[in-house]
């Protein structure tokens, strides 16, 4: 909904929370029934203060719960990565972020990634929705996408 001011992954936090309120008062002001956050940064940084606000809103990120008990990975925006549980095994992939969004070269940037990920990890989370058209490279790994996790949700 933000073309304005996506992507978020090097945004403050104080601006990913007034970013949030104000697009949450038009949708509701619309009489949306409910908002998904579909960034995950969104739904680490901005959501719990959304929360103390508005009842009807929800983030992506929760789709990766399940996924913590495992042999997981998470890559993700500065942000995002700064802002989740610092005993969480993560990295930043801000320059994979970066790359894809400019259309630079994606697969040095990946390759460079691929040095930080525990060589043990079977799961590799994908924390970013840039990482979603370009997800059939991470060959490495099991993956795990909040837009097939939200897919499975759904279904159920």
């Amino acid at each position: 909904m933000d073309t304005a001011f996506f992507p978020y992954g090097n945004k403050t936090k104080e601006f990913l929370i007034k970013r949030s309120l104000y697009l949450c008062k038009i949708l509701f002001d619309m009489k949306v029934d409910k908002i998904i956050f579909a960034c995950n940064t969104l739904s680490v940084v901005a959501l719990p203060f959304i929360k103390e606000v508005y009842n009807n809103v929800e983030g992506i990120f929760d789709l990766f719960n399940p996924y913590f008990k495992k042999k997981y990975f998470i890559i993700g925006s500065n942000t995002l990565i700064s802002n989740i549980d610092e005993n969480m095994k993560k990295s930043s992939a801000q320059k994979l972020i970066n790359a894809i969004e400019y259309n630079k070269n994606v697969l040095e940037e990946l390759e460079e990634l691929y040095k930080n990920i525990p060589i043990n990890t079977e799961y590799l989370l994908l924390g970013c929705t840039h990482f979603i058209w370009i997800k059939d490279l991470f060959y490495k790994y099991k993956i795990v996408s909040q837009d097939d996790e939200y897919k499975k949700r759904q279904s159920i």
